[in-house]
């Protein structure tokens, strides 16, 4: 199933093979609009589809389809272009009295320049790279941050916190179990690389981003089609290897030695039986620290 629209070529450089192959491929969570030049990690409903995410994707507006814009290419590190958004929706608004981003707004309403690159191509805009940009700031790293159960926290919490030092996101955010055992959960860890960008996006259920904890991986959720993104397998991803919000070079996966480990076990990763500690970051990182509850400090296990 091949996506709607083209992706465009970067305007400064060529876009990267691992990327324009993501924006392609309609089972992979990330998209990009053509009208604006946003490139973006998509939050999806819990019973969409596939196939649902294909016919959004068109729409310059993307009605229904959430998403959070990137800065960096998660493949290359390179800069992703600022996006158009603000200067798009002044032009529809002024000249056509368009607001593009009101779901009640019949495509047919936006002229057909405006829904693709023509309109910017021909004014030969050249918008900056968000990073670029004199005030824009990198985000701050999120330190001793957990993914962990909701079970654990007594189960009040709808999305992640902050207390005391300690940053935790969950793994099945509303404590049910259509979440918990569903393809919106996450895995417990302690992702070595986090910041405030990327916590704030993990945070939100429905957030297209994974981290694999026994392998240390990073990854764009990969679908596939016909289930509902509910059903879905939480550990199908597409590895990336930078931060998109502040392009940091992210830890090498560690998914050769696991396979190694696993081998010398005489098991394979379609294994059923694969043992606990090789289904989580005990294997390479050694025992959780223990966090006391009262003061959220941080101190070594055992």
């Amino acid at each position: 199933m091949a996506r709607l629209q083209k992706p465009i070529v970067l305007i400064n450089q060529p876009m990267g093979d691992t990327l324009a192959a993501a924006v392609e491929d309609p089972t992979v969570a990330i998209g990009h609009r053509q009208s604006n030049i946003l490139f973006q990690i998509f939050q999806t409903g819990w019973d969409w589809k596939v196939e649902e995410l294909v016919e959004f994707l068109p729409k310059p507006r993307q009605e229904g389809l959430s998403g959070w814009g990137i800065a960096f290419c998660p493949w290359t590190g390179n800069y992703l272009p600022g996006d158009l958004t603000d200067m798009l929706s002044n032009i529809l608004q002024r000249r056509f009295g368009v607001i593009p981003l009101e779901h009640s707004v019949p495509l047919e309403d936006i002229p057909i320049e405006y829904r693709t690159d023509k309109w910017w191509r021909d004014r030969r805009l050249r918008p900056k790279p968000e990073a670029l940009k004199p005030d824009w700031k990198k985000p701050k790293r999120v330190r001793h941050c957990r993914i962990l159960s909701g079970d654990k926290w007594g189960g009040q919490q709808i999305y992640g916190f902050r207390n005391k030092g300690l940053n935790v996101i969950l793994t099945d955010c509303i404590n049910t179990d259509r979440v918990r055992n569903s393809g919106l959960r996450r895995f417990e860890g302690r992702p070595p690389h986090m910041c405030k960008v990327m916590f704030d996006f993990m945070e939100y259920p429905n957030a297209m981003l994974a981290y694999l904890p026994w392998v240390r991986e990073y990854g764009i959720r990969k679908f596939e089609a016909g289930k509902p993104v509910g059903e879905q397998d939480p550990a199908s991803i597409v590895p990336i290897h930078y931060c998109p919000w502040c392009g940091t070079r992210l830890p090498t996966s560690l998914r050769p030695k696991w396979e190694t480990e696993l081998a010398s076990r005489g098991l394979s990763p379609n294994s059923p039986d694969i043992p606990e500690d090789l289904m989580s970051e005990l294997w390479w990182r050694g025992p959780d620290p223990i966090i006391l509850p009262k003061t959220g400090e941080i101190v070594c296990g055992p």
